[in-house]
C-alpha cells in the first residue's frame, strides 16, 4: 500500500504505511521485510529526512549479505507527485 500511495503522490499515507510496516516487520523478526519497509520510508520522506532510514536499510542488506537488496537500495526511487 505504501508504494502505491507514494506513486499516487500521497506522501503522508505512504509514510504512515511505511512506519507501520517497519514496526510490524520488526515485531515479527523479519529483517528483510524491515529493510524493505525502511527503504519505502526513505523514499516517502525524500532526501535529507529519508537518509537515516535508507542507511538502516542498507546496513540490514549488508548484514544479511543480500545482494538483491543492496542493489535495489542503491538505486534512487522515482516517484510521482
Amino acid at each position: 500500500l505504501g508504494w502505491s500511495c507514494l506513486r499516487l503522490g500521497q506522501r503522508d499515507s505512504a509514510v504512515e504505511h511505511a512506519r507501520r510496516s517497519v514496526s510490524v516487520a520488526g515485531d515479527c523478526g523479519s529483517l528483510r521485510l524491515r529493510a524493505m519497509a525502511l527503504n519505502l520510508l526513505a523514499a516517502a520522506l525524500g532526501p535529507g529526512e529519508g537518509d537515516e532510514p535508507r542507511r538502516r536499510a542498507q546496513a540490514i542488506a549488508r548484514a544479511l549479505d543480500d545482494e538483491e537488496l543492496r542493489v535495489r537500495f542503491a538505486r534512487p526511487v522515482a516517484v510521482s507527485g
